[in-house]
């Protein structure tokens, strides 16, 4: 598959035998990626390479590569991390257009330094949250806002972001973001541009198939898996002269209709009595994923009849361009009360937004929805968050390749810290030396039977008992097996004791080891009071501020029990 030619090679793994060595090598050295007893590291990357470039099915590397499928799935996870721990050098710098450039597509766009968009690439998700991840053309899937170079290279990915969420809402984020996309000032990127960054998202999914459609993956790992694409692409356009997928070249064009434009001008009363209808409809059952089920408007445009006499209201421009504005206010507020230390209120008397000036107007710079809405009440926000509220998109899943290292080394802390928590635990012991009691000599001490007994069978010579003998023997025989089963049964009772004994030491070890992780945790939370009362710190900041806290902690407390061992 490596070894044999390029064009092999360029077949199952998307690169040439040169660009696949080079990769391996940055994989030991700045990605740690160690071999193992049975598996080197080149066949780890090539599992790998070969499972994103045909999605192929773990049944499927089983056979291709004679491994088990625990293997497969484990190295597959340590490849992946070890991609993401080279983002900082796969990564394109950005380069601004300078002033005597030539390129006669980029020549007029100084200081430029790169274009951005977005995409959808298919995620599988719990179905309680598939409405947050539904997109406009009823998919399931993640938005991925990508930023490319002038050379087709990616200088930024962000995917896990749900699908409904809008470009403009995941760029603002990925802007705000402590490893988010930077612009330094004088400088810019061509937003939605269309060419480059398109073609650069039809490479990356003609080059890995796992792209193209719904993974088997969960979506955490579909994300980290999507970035890890984009890293691989950077690398092999950096290694090849020649990119073959780009020869094929890839188009794609926005189509767009218009759509009908609402002329009627709602009033309040209106207002109010289309959120009772909606209310309705949500209490019969009407709402599915990320909206309501087929009929909903002519049935809202028919209660709407009922409750206002002459209404001359339609589903169709007129409920239905409403809700848009509605529902698009509601998400607007709600990115408003639920960014921590943004310096926005809710005032519950008047049922608006307050704060003050000069923070509405940086806010509405890039909210443009909202423009209006300061000191001004918004009634049903509680009863559009009812009807909405599920659909919204929280972008929680978004993680950008410096995050996702971060995070896996977070990960792999709590899991040490884990480990030695049941260490602390078990204290080296063995629970099954309590139970180490042999059933089998218990039941043939207990289990008794007279049949086909030799002493008493008169086909052995034996000469035959009288009846006083045999009552006189069979009062013998009984005191003997009584003694036998008291003996046994002080035997057992005596072990059970034992047992009984050790169990409870046991639940002492248990208890004060819960005791231990509850006053931990209690101390954690007092951390977190402390570092999320910090002005500009977002919730995700403060958790993290936590964990390296006290992954320090951990290390400051081994160092230095090895220092009083030594």
């Amino acid at each position: 598959m490596i070894f044999e030619s390029d064009l092999v090679c360029i077949e199952n793994t998307r690169m040439d035998r040169s660009a696949f060595h080079n990769l391996c090598d940055m994989l030991k050295t700045i990605g740690r990626l160690m071999p193992t007893k049975n598996m080197s590291v080149e066949e780890m990357v090539a599992i790998f390479l070969y499972i994103i470039s045909h999605h192929a099915k773990n049944r499927i590397i089983k056979r291709e590569f004679v491994r088990s499928g625990e293997t497969i799935s484990r190295q597959f996870g340590h490849v992946l991390n070890s991609i993401l721990r080279l983002q900082g050098v796969l990564l394109k710098k950005p380069d601004p257009v300078p002033e005597n450039s030539t390129d006669f597509r980029w020549k007029w766009f100084k200081n430029c330094l790169g274009a951005s968009d977005g995409t959808y690439i298919k995620v599988n998700v719990l179905d309680v949250h598939k409405p947050r991840y539904r997109t406009r053309k009823n998919e399931i899937a993640t938005n991925v806002l990508g930023v490319c170079s002038q050379d087709m290279q990616f200088i930024y990915i962000l995917p896990g972001w749900e699908g409904s969420a809008a470009n403009s809402r995941v760029l603002r984020n990925a802007i705000s973001r402590r490893n988010g996309l930077k612009v330094p000032k004088g400088f810019y990127y061509l937003c939605d541009a269309g060419n480059v960054i398109e073609r650069c998202f039809g490479l990356l999914k003609m080059r890995w198939a796992i792209l193209r459609e719904r993974s088997w993956y969960p979506v955490k790992t579909t994300c980290r898996i999507i970035s890890a694409c984009a890293l691989l692409h950077n690398h092999i356009r950096r290694e090849m002269t020649l990119d073959p997928l780009e020869m094929e070249g890839t188009s794609s064009q926005r189509l767009g209709k218009a759509s009908k434009r609402a002329t009627h001008q709602w009033t309040s009363n209106e207002d109010a009595i289309l959120v009772q209808c909606l209310l309705e409809l949500v209490n019969q059952g009407w709402n599915k994923d990320n909206g309501f089920r087929s009929g909903y408007l002519q049935q809202l445009e028919k209660w709407m009849a009922e409750k206002i006499p002459n209404c001359v209201i339609k589903g169709d421009p007129h409920i239905k361009s409403r809700m848009k504005t509605l529902k698009t206010q509601y998400r607007e507020v709600a990115d408003m009360l639920g960014n921590a230390g943004s310096g926005f209120g809710w005032d519950n008397v008047n049922k608006c937004v307050i704060c003050d000036l000069s923070v509405w107007n940086e806010w509405i710079k890039g909210h443009k929805d909202v423009a209006g809405l300061r000191n001004k009440p918004f009634p049903h926000y509680d009863e559009l968050g009812i009807i909405f509220g599920k659909d919204r998109a929280t972008g929680e899943g978004a993680e950008a390749p410096g995050d996702v290292v971060e995070n896996i080394q977070v990960e792999e802390a709590t899991e040490k810290a884990t480990s030695e928590a049941y260490d602390v635990m078990n204290n080296g012991e063995n629970y099954d030396d309590y139970f180490d009691v042999n059933l089998e000599n218990v039941s043939e001490s207990i289990l008794f039977t007279n049949t086909g007994n030799s002493e008493s069978s008169p086909s052995m010579g034996k000469r035959p008992t009288v009846q006083g003998e045999k009552d006189m023997g069979r009062k013998r025989q009984k005191t003997k097996k009584s003694s036998e089963v008291d003996e046994t049964f002080v035997k057992i009772m005596a072990k059970l004791g034992e047992i009984c004994e050790g169990a409870k030491e046991k639940i002492g070890k248990l208890a004060s080891c819960f005791q231990h992780l509850a006053d931990n945790a209690k101390r954690k939370m007092q951390v977190y009071d402390v570092i999320a009362a910090i002005e500009g710190l977002t919730d995700e900041d403060a958790l993290k501020a936590v964990a390296i806290i006290y992954l320090l902690i951990l290390i400051r407390r081994m160092c230095y029990s090895q220092f009083q061992t030594v």
